[in-house]
């Protein structure tokens, strides 16, 4: 969204997300995806993509990179916030072992308004210093990392020494952290930047406020009626918490125009080490069916400009992939070539 926010024709949950948040210094791309991390949260396992041997499920992990000073964390919050009020996802912040997250996911939980159990094994992970979120374990990437493919997991179990064992049932993770590039490169070891961690995100990488505003002048009472509340938008939210079941092709011609798509950019011989480009076909799938529920009257159809927009988006984040991976490794010629490439 431009200077002109006032102007831009608000069609959707997404486009009222930003309006109402458009008097933020956060890059507007950060605000945009902790959005679509909101409905991921929001809708959980409830819906899928079948796609014949597997079904597609729409969580994501999104990382926003920026130097500090950025606001990364207000988009965290803003999303944080959401999906706590709407209340049927656990929320997961703070500092924590991959333990510890774990066993908050085994946990049975009880809704103290509805006294409905949940089972589950859901979760938004809310990581404002994504550096911050993982307490320091060499397993931690690789557990996120197997727990993020949701139609692997039908069940998952863990056995250590020493340890009862732990069982997770239908575990579905959203992720939305944040990080500077270099507590993000101290976080993530390099194996797991080339070895899969990396490639199930949407990395974001922004280098400059999306606009200055000191934000100490009253609102008037026009804009107070234009600005944003969590009342506004969480029940958009709380219907799309309702749907359950398959997403369908709206007709052939869009089944067809992603087909068209696939064969097109797998075609092409591509050099990506972090695996990104691999994955960027479900990664499409997924924003698809979080475009799908941001409309006005959600329903369980992918139409062809959902998966345009979502191409258009995941497409655009490639970049981001290779600078922020820019440089891997400790030697000096690593090093070297990071300031040369930058």
């Amino acid at each position: 969204m431009s200077d002109t926010d006032s102007e831009v024709e608000r069609t959707n949950w997404l486009d009222e997300y930003m309006y109402l948040l458009r008097e933020a210094e956060t890059p507007k791309r950060f605000i945009y995806w902790s959005g679509l991390a909101t409905i991921s949260a929001v809708i959980k396992d409830q819906v899928w993509l079948p796609k014949r041997l597997y079904q597609l499920y729409p969580n994501i992990f999104v990382m926003m990179i920026g130097k500090s000073g950025l606001k990364k964390s207000f988009a965290v919050s803003k999303a944080k916030e959401l999906v706590t009020a709407v209340n049927g996802t656990r929320v997961i912040s703070g500092q924590n072992s991959i333990q510890g997250i774990i066993t908050e996911l085994g946990t049975h939980k009880t809704d103290e308004k509805t006294g409905a159990i949940q089972k589950d094994s859901h979760c938004f992970i809310a990581a404002e210093e994504f550096g911050d979120l993982i307490i320091e374990d060499p397993t931690a990437f690789l557990t996120l990392t197997n727990l993020y493919d949701r139609h692997y997991h039908q069940e998952w179990t863990r056995t250590l020494k020493n340890s009862p064992k732990q069982k997770l049932t239908n575990v579905n993770i959203t992720l939305l952290g944040a990080s500077s590039p270099s507590y993000f490169k101290r976080a993530v070891p390099d194996i797991h930047i080339t070895g899969g961690f990396l490639a199930r995100f949407l990395v974001l990488y922004e280098d400059k406020k999306s606009r200055l505003n000191p934000l100490v002048r009253p609102l008037t009472d026009e804009e107070k009626e234009t600005i944003y509340s969590p009342e506004k938008l969480i029940p958009h939210l709380k219907t799309i918490q309702k749907l359950k079941g398959p997403f369908t092709w709206e007709d052939n011609e869009s089944l067809t125009f992603f087909e068209n798509w696939y064969y097109n950019f797998y075609d092409l011989e591509r050099s990506d080490d972090t695996g990104y480009e691999d994955r960027i076909n479900d990664h499409i799938l997924k924003v698809a069916m979080l475009l799908a529920l941001s409309e006005p009257e959600p329903e369980l159809v992918l139409k062809e400009r959902h998966i345009e927009k979502a191409i258009e988006h995941t497409i655009a984040l490639i970049p981001n992939i290779h600078r922020a991976t820019m440089g891997i490794g400790k030697s000096q010629l690593a090093q070297a070539m990071q300031l040369v490439l930058k």
